[in-house]
């Protein structure tokens, strides 16, 4: 595989990535270090939790409950609501 197809498909795929999936690894490294600095077991187990949720795109998990099907994506997943006011 060349070199430069490598490097253009890793950009495409990380330009598409939500904040919340850059969030989740930052805390994600943030865990790791405590875990890594202190041995403690926690830390580590929550950090790879969040990795995981990070690099995989999973959320809630792995069944895919909370997934956005493909037609919420491509039409939008906003619903109206009805507001009624009060007298």
């Amino acid at each position: 595989m060349d070199r430069g197809a490598w490097n253009e498909g890793m950009m495409r795929t990380l330009v598409t990535w939500h904040w919340t999936r850059w969030l989740r690894l930052g805390v994600a490294g943030v865990f790791l270090a405590q875990g890594f600095h202190s041995g403690e077991g926690l830390p580590l187990a929550i950090g790879a939790l969040l990795a995981w949720q990070g690099l995989f795109n999973v959320g809630c998990s792995a069944s895919g409950q909370c997934a956005m099907t493909n037609d919420q994506i491509t039409k939008g997943s906003a619903v109206p609501i009805a507001v009624e006011k009060k007298q």
